[in-house]
């Protein structure tokens, strides 16, 4: 009798325990326990290498959620835990994010959701998503005539285009150094010239400066991948 009460009477308390102890508050009476249910929302964030995930938990299946992410991979079409997993970030029911990082140039990657509980693990779709190019390359900015008061002629080359179509390309020009194209307004101008995808050497004329001032000019070229930034040369303007 005693052998039968622990072969059968404390495992099912047992299930019972953890079944109580993980339980999700949010849980409604007389529910039955479930795996999770997700969805997969939109991909953004989007940089070389780099990509973010958003999906969104629905349901909890009356348990705690104790694990959600994504799955990918460049060779899986299937992707599942021996793959890469990047945890999402998110608590309980409602948005999951994950940013999944180090990921090669222009490759086709394999992702989909998943989230667990106690009863069991539930997977989104594989969805399919082509990686961003490298950004393009550029040589430092060169000022290459600086004799007129109120404008100079500035120089730089573009070294690589990262495999694919220069959008524009140019200076920033900025009194804040190490200027980008999201500088705050106010704070930056920028010079865009052709936007031809060979490598070669641009130039532009950048006007208009304030008397005795200190600017920094940086190159720059955008293309679908990004923009990429070439080193920053700083010149104080005549009196």
């Amino acid at each position: 009798m005693k052998n039968l009460f622990i072969k059968n009477i404390l495992p099912a308390a047992a299930i019972a325990f953890l079944s109580i102890a993980c339980e999700d508050p949010e849980r409604g009476e007389n529910k039955p326990l479930t795996a999770p249910a997700l969805r997969f929302d939109s991909v953004g964030a989007v940089k070389t290498g780099s990509f973010t995930v958003y999906g969104n938990i629905t349901s909890s299946g009356g348990l705690l959620v104790q694990g959600r992410g994504v799955l990918y991979s460049e060779t899986s079409e299937t992707p599942g835990f021996k793959d890469l997993i990047k945890a999402a970030t998110g608590d309980g029911i409602g948005i999951m994010t994950a940013a999944l990082n180090g990921l090669k140039p222009r490759t086709t990657y394999r992702f989909r959701l998943f989230a667990r509980n106690w009863m069991d693990t539930t997977y989104s779709d594989v969805f399919t998503y082509f990686s961003a190019p490298t950004t393009p390359a550029l040589s430092a900015a060169v000022i290459i005539d600086s004799t007129r008061r109120d404008s100079i002629v500035v120089e730089s080359q573009l070294t690589s285009n990262g495999g694919e179509t220069i959008f524009d390309r140019g200076f920033v020009i900025s009194r804040v150094n190490n200027p980008a194209i999201n500088t705050k307004p106010g704070e930056i101008n920028f010079v865009a010239i052709d936007s031809d995808s060979s490598l070669n050497t641009f130039r532009a004329v950048v006007r208009n400066f304030v008397p005795q001032t200190r600017y920094f000019i940086r190159p720059y070229a955008r293309n679908r991948g990004g923009i990429g930034y070439g080193t920053t040369v700083s010149i104080l303007s005549k009196p």
